[in-house]
């Protein structure tokens, strides 16, 4: 009951999830009808809803996984236009990004500019381009990679990720990054 706590709190407080980080969140619920709730309580307030039929892994029976399915069909054919994608509350805006590329750039060390990142990451999403841009400001590429993992969670468009690896210099950095996307994912 206190896992269920802290998932509220997390959504209550005003945090974007993506549907993949919600279902890690509520699978730390061990009881898998305290899980259902948990789900159906806060399925409305992640960003990418339509990934909604992964939820049917957390549930070991198919009675729970058939309840899941209908609840989440249901709550999209009432949300306001469900099958149009929206931006995520949490997606940087143009103006907000500059502001993000002015405070990294106006740190001269390493570790001063991740610690920019960790405070930006922590309440906003990222789309891939974004995400590139902001791992140039790196030197070296293990700081670059960090900035990849780090930003995985609040990355508004997963699926292509594959440019984030991609951007990376070293093939062992790549391999890294690749095998931490297949543990998260």
């Amino acid at each position: 009951e206190s896992k269920m706590i802290a998932i509220f709190n997390s959504f209550e407080a005003g945090n974007c999830f993506s549907f993949a980080l919600t279902m890690k969140l509520v699978s730390l619920v061990e009881n898998e009808v305290l899980r259902l709730k948990a789900l159906e309580k806060v399925f409305l307030k992640v960003y990418d809803l339509e990934n909604y039929p992964a939820g049917t892994g957390l549930f070991s029976t198919y009675k729970y996984q058939q309840v899941w399915t209908t609840f989440a069909t249901q709550a999209l054919k009432q949300s306001v236009d469900p099958v149009v994608p929206t931006a995520p509350t949490c997606a940087v805006s143009n103006d907000d990004f500059s502001s993000i590329m002015n405070s990294l750039r106006r740190e001269h060390f390493s570790r001063d500019k991740m610690e920019v990142m960790k405070g930006v990451v922590k309440d906003r999403c990222f789309n891939v381009d974004q995400i590139k841009i902001m791992m140039k400001e790196f030197v070296s590429g293990k700081d670059a990679l960090e900035v990849a993992k780090m930003c995985w969670w609040r990355c508004t468009e997963q699926k292509n990720y594959h440019e984030v690896v991609d951007a990376l210099t070293f093939s062992m950095d790549k391999a890294e990054l690749r095998n931490f996307i297949a543990n998260n994912n």
